[in-house]
């Protein structure tokens, strides 16, 4: 009962830290600013590049909320394992499966932006 009182706690800890940084909206949204500037001859300057790395910034900043969480939850588990093997083992693999996924999503962003870069010949 207690592994699932755990389970669930970090599951909502990751539903919270998913919708924190899902719900970003900006001040000029927010109070109309957009509007007031369009009707007013200020045009809004937000391309479909900048829109793209506001996506992929956000989604960049999820995965890296969730790999920190999994590697908590691996550390926590690791320390209230006392001496379990299956507990230690069900650790280690959550922090190695972790890492790998982290290190998976920072390369392929990298080669993004190498093959980006270089299409583009900046």
């Amino acid at each position: 009962m207690i592994v699932f009182e755990r389970h669930r706690l970090v599951l909502g800890a990751a539903i919270v830290s998913a919708l924190a940084t899902s719900q970003q909206v900006s001040a000029a949204a927010l109070y109309g600013a957009s509007e007031a500037g369009a009707t007013g001859g200020i045009q809004n300057s937000q391309t479909v590049e900048s829109l793209v790395a506001n996506v992929v910034s956000s989604a960049l900043t999820l995965i890296g909320v969730l790999f920190f969480i999994l590697t908590i939850y691996a550390g926590v588990t690791w320390m209230l394992a006392r001496g379990n093997e299956e507990y230690n083992k069900r650790a280690l693999s959550t922090l190695i499966a972790a890492i790998i996924g982290l290190i998976i999503v920072i390369a392929s962003y990298a080669i993004t932006q190498f093959v980006f870069n270089a299409s583009i010949g900046a």
